[in-house]
This record gives structure tokens, sequence and C-alpha cells, in this order.
């Protein structure tokens, strides 16, 4: 990951409205403001603290190589957490505008928690908390916990109806420098809003496959699973949504346990008939993994006819990625998953975490070994994966430590910082001579981040 140190980067955010209406379609996607969100570090912490950036981490083998919106580095903006500063277990807090409605809100982002280093990723964490109310364990909603991989992940969270409210986001640092925390695209809509930008997901953690069927007309068979599957050197050891051996997928098994198979044999799992679409994306997690596997292929099936929109092949590490496929239909519809068997019993094939979209399939923003290929787009993001990790227990109220972007840095501007800057090496040291002598990080002044 080479560093490009070509721009100026200014130290002061701005900050714009301070109260969401209940109207669907609220978004904020960091390019032109905050949008009203708030960085702070928690009191007793000092340099570890969410800032907004256009380009990829500092630190070499963590964050994403650009933001999720536009895929392009220096072009749009995300907010970030910068792990080289700060002691492990330390918490950036990241907090929302009031939100004040009278119905239940659908809330969705996509964040990057992406660190090559073992053990190195701390935790992401997603509380609701009464507005001038204090942050505990029962607001939580949503965590995420350790490296995630170099990608953008989408989640969705639906919040009940309440008093006024806020969300914050809490980042607790990892053990290692690369161990960069990234959010981008944030949406808040009315969760019975036509236009909510979640309409299917699922998981496969309840028996019902969420109306999810078998196509009997094929020759194998596909299978709920929790934990690895039953073949050695194949398949994943556990589900994606949960990453535990207690969480569910499913998956086609390539063995023949006493049943002649051949190569090419296929396995089709039919969704629920849904109505047509001129703008959705299709985002889904596989899994690829052995000596000999072989296929998988997405297809939009529309009156009888079936319409390739996906496809990958091979073996591709025993890793859980991310696909995105544009769907585009004139007529009620199903979508197909197809996985044909390989040459051999090593061939396992698995997915997991399928969802549907509103609006076009997103920019690709992740490294090219991560980019799936579908037939007419080379975009790879990936749908919620929601998991509850307990916090201990904070009793500081939100007003108190909550710091606007705007008033985030009150000491005198660090405008001297030079555009020479070039190499990785040379930009870390010098930057941190700059900040340690003008712009020292306190716990009331959150150090604002470089545009």
């Amino acid at each position: 990951m080479g560093w490009r140190g070509k721009r100026f980067y200014r130290l002061v955010l701005s900050c714009f409205f301070s109260v969401i209406a209940g109207v669907a379609g609220q978004t904020c996607n960091f390019d032109s403001d905050s949008c009203g969100w708030a960085a702070s570090v928690v009191p007793s912490s000092g340099s570890f603290y969410w800032s907004r950036l256009n380009f990829r981490s500092p630190t070499p083998g963590t964050g994403p190589l650009a933001d999720h919106t536009t895929g392009i580095e220096y072009d749009g903006y995300y907010i970030h957490t910068d792990a080289s500063y700060g002691d492990q277990g330390e918490q950036a807090w990241l907090t929302s505008p009031t939100v004040d409605v009278s119905v239940d809100q659908n809330f969705t982002f996509w964040y990057n928690m992406y660190s090559n280093r073992l053990n190195g990723m701390g935790k992401l964490q997603l509380f609701v908390v009464p507005t001038g109310g204090v942050l505990g364990d029962d607001g939580l909603l949503w965590a995420k916990d350790g490296n995630q991989g170099n990608q953008w992940i989408y989640a969705s969270v639906v919040i009940t109806q309440q008093a006024a409210y806020n969300l914050v986001f809490v980042g607790t640092k990892g053990s290692s420098i690369a161990g960069d925390f990234a959010l981008d695209d944030i949406v808040i809509a009315d969760a019975d809003a036509p236009d909510s930008v979640l309409q299917y997901d699922c998981d496969f953690e309840t028996p019902d496959l969420c109306g999810y069927v078998q196509d009997e007309t094929d020759q194998l068979q596909w299978t709920r699973q929790e934990g690895g599957t039953p073949s050695i050197g194949t398949g994943p050891s556990a589900d994606h949504s949960l990453g535990t051996d207690t969480g569910h997928y499913m998956y086609m098994e390539t063995s023949a346990h006493g049943t002649p198979l051949n190569e090419g044999d296929s396995a089709r799992l039919l969704s629920p008939i849904y109505p047509p679409t001129t703008s959705t994306c299709l985002t889904f997690f596989y899994h690829m993994y052995g000596a000999n596997v072989g296929s998988l292929r997405v297809y939009v099936k529309q009156t009888g006819t079936l319409t390739l929109t996906w496809s990958k092949s091979g073996s591709l590490g025993d890793t859980w990625y991310m696909a995105v496929a544009p769907l585009v239909t004139d007529d009620e519809f199903q979508v197909v998953f197809e996985a044909a068997r390989g040459d051999g019993a090593f061939g396992d094939i698995a997915i997991d975490d399928v969802a549907i979209v509103n609006g076009s399939c997103p920019v690709p923003s992740v490294t090219p070994a991560q980019t799936t290929t579908p037939t007419q787009t080379t975009a790879a993001t990936t749908p919620p994966t929601i998991t509850t990790t307990p916090l201990a227990a904070a009793t500081t109220p939100l007003a108190a430590v909550t710091t606007p972007f705007a008033a985030a840095s009150t000491s005198k501007p660090c405008a001297h910082v030079s555009r020479g800057m070039k190499a990785f090496k040379i930009y870390s040291r010098v930057l941190l001579l700059v900040f340690s002598t003008c712009c020292p990080p306190t716990p009331e002044s959150v150090v604002s981040v470089f545009l």
C-alpha cells in the first residue's frame, strides 16, 4: 500500500443541521461536510478520535483504499479513526444529530474494519442514547469485533419509535496501529417508507430460509449448516453473519457419501418471488475453498427464463468474500443461486447474508483480489452483519463529551504543513512533530483531521 502525498490538508470541518426530521432518505456521504455528526474522545482518553478523510489510511495494512461513495482516492470523503494514535482500549465516539421522529427508523451504513495484523483490530459498536442521557449497554444496537477484511460492508438496524435520541458509534482501539475504523454513506429513513434502503435480507438463521427453496430439478442440494462443513480442507469453518459455530449459512456438499457424483452436477437455490424493479442491487457473501471447487453462478429468473448476472469459479481460499449484482426487471422475478461441482470431493461452496438493496450498485472500493465478477459490474459490497457485544457501562452524559467537527480544533491551525511529504515515513514523522508542537490533543479539544 503506497503513500501518495500530493495535496494540502486542511484542519477544520464544517457542520450543518442538528435535527433529522422523520422523512425517508436523510443521507450523508461526508463528501461536503460532516452532516452534523460530531466527533469526540471519551474523557481520560486523548488522541484516538474520528475524523474526515479523502485518501487511504496513512498506516499501511489497514483502512479502505478510498471512500465507499465514489471508490476513488482523493475524490470522496469518509469518516475514519487513525489507530496509530492512542493506546489499546481507548474509545472514539461519533455522535449523530438529534433524531426526533414519531415512527420507527431504518438506519443503514457502510463500514470498513481491516487489519493485516493478527488480532490487531478493535471493536466497533453502535448505540442509541436518549438526547441528554447517558450511553450504556441497554442502548446497544449493533457491534462488530476484529478484522473484517479489506472491504466496505453494508449494515442495517431498525430503531423503534422513541423520544428524541442520538446515535453513537463507539470505536475501541485494538492492539495494533494497523486497526483503523471507517464509516461512509449513512442513511436514516422511515422503516415503513417504500424507498427504505434495505428491501429484503436473509442471514439463514431461521429454518424457513426466509422463503428460499430448493430447485427440485437439479442433481445436488443446498444445505443449511452451522460450524464447518463435514469435509476437511473445504468449506467455511463458521458462518459470515456471526462468525461463530452457532451461526448458519447455506452450502453445497460435493463429497459423494456413497452416491455417484459427476463434475458439473449442480444445486440451485431459489429466492421468493419479488416484484419488478428498475434499480436495486443484490448483495451477498460467498465462500469458495478447496482443491476441487467448481463454480457459483447467480441468475435472475423471469417468466421461466434464466439470465446470468454474476459468476465466479475456482478456489479463493478459506475466506468469505462479498459480491454485488444489479437487478433490473420488467416482471416479477426470483434470484437463483447455482453451485456447480468441480472435479472432486473438496469443493464445497457456501453463501450467506443475502440482501436486496434499493438503488444502483456502488462503485468498487476494494482491492482487485476481493472484487467479484458480476456480468455487468465490478463492484463488491456486502449486506448487514449484526452481532451484540457488551460494552463496559459508561455514565458520562453525551453533552459532556461531544465536540462538533467545526469546533474540533481550538489551537492555531497548522497551515504550514508541507506539501512535499511524498513518502509515508516522511509524512508520519514530520506530521507527528508538527502536531506535537502546534496542535496537541486534549480531552476538551479534538484535533481535527486533514481533508
